[in-house]
């Protein structure tokens, strides 16, 4: 069976499992492995944010991110809502739309912002990464999740 064909299966599973009983919890680790598998990703990562919590964050493969973990959480929490391309989309609009970094109008996120956006997942990753994808989440107005 082709990979796609694999992957097809897991997710409908996934949602089967999903919709058969309340949800307590969001599986964000098994949500993330299956996005990695379906679009052979890099990596990916989970964000939760509530008003009066700190960021929570979690990353896949987690030895992906082991060196500069506490570099990345610093960089999320301080300087990505202003250099994020897709922070800065969402934070600036509201849209709460799945969306790629490239899809980024330019009056959010300019050349000069990309190419920063682009050397810094170089950096955290050591690979160049072109194609970032962000999936909103929300389960409340007060709580901010994205894959």
């Amino acid at each position: 069976m082709s990979s796609c064909g694999r992957h097809d299966r897991e997710w409908l599973d996934f949602v089967s499992d999903l919709v058969s009983r309340p949800l307590l919890r969001w599986p964000d680790e098994q949500v993330t492995r299956l996005l990695i598998e379906t679009f052979d990703a890099t990596a990916g990562a989970f964000f939760v944010q509530t008003e009066d919590s700190p960021l929570q964050m979690r990353q896949w493969p987690p030895e992906l991110f082991v060196e500069r973990r506490a570099e990345l959480y610093d960089w999320t929490v301080h300087e990505a809502p202003l250099d994020h391309p897709l922070l800065r989309y969402y934070l600036g609009t509201g849209d709460i739309r799945a969306m790629q970094v490239d899809d980024v109008p330019a009056p959010f996120a300019d050349a000069r912002c990309m190419s920063r956006f682009h050397e810094l997942i170089r950096y955290f990753l050591s690979e160049d990464v072109r194609v970032q994808v962000s999936i909103p989440l929300t389960m409340s107005p007060r709580v901010n999740r994205r894959s």
